[in-house]
């Protein structure tokens, strides 16, 4: 069977939406589908060491997000393990698509000292990492934001 150019077309739109789709948890309910029920501290383990906190608009889009080690304390006092920024760049392509983030400027970077802020501000989004030296000269993410330009979420 040889399908023409228009069904071919509808095809491939098919297949891109069942393949994107899934990681499109924008709701609380679709993200806790996702990603399971939230641990007594209200933090979704998404990966071994890896705990996201959501929040989320009145009428359940989610608005704000921030990746953390797992083992972190509930207070910014407390330094806690960094994690890989090659880990930490695929959650975020995976939560917040590059094709559903609207047109992006380039990436924004704040230094002083060992920590550098790194921000990326798109049509849609935003996206802030925290990155911290690690005394073995090599460098971590302590925590990243993401922040959704939404109506719901001002």
């Amino acid at each position: 069977m040889q399908l023409s150019f228009r069904g071919r077309l509808k095809w491939a739109v098919l297949v891109t939406f069942l393949t994107v789709a899934p990681s499109m948890a924008q709701t609380a309910k679709e993200f806790q589908q996702r990603y399971g029920v939230p641990d007594d501290k209200g933090r979704y383990i998404v990966r071994p060491g890896i705990a996201l906190i959501a929040s989320f608009a009145e009428n359940g889009q989610l608005c704000k997000l921030q990746i953390e080690s797992q083992h972190s304390e509930p207070t910014r006092g407390a330094l806690h393990p960094l994690l890989p920024a090659e880990a930490i760049t695929e959650l975020i392509d995976e939560i917040a698509p590059i094709s559903q983030r609207g047109r992006g400027r380039p990436i924004i970077t704040w230094s002083a000292g060992c920590t550098t802020i790194e921000g990326e501000d798109y049509d849609n989004i935003k996206v802030r990492r925290t990155i911290l030296c690690k005394a073995d000269g090599g460098s971590g993410v302590w925590y990243a934001n993401i922040y959704w330009k939404r109506q719901e979420c001002k």
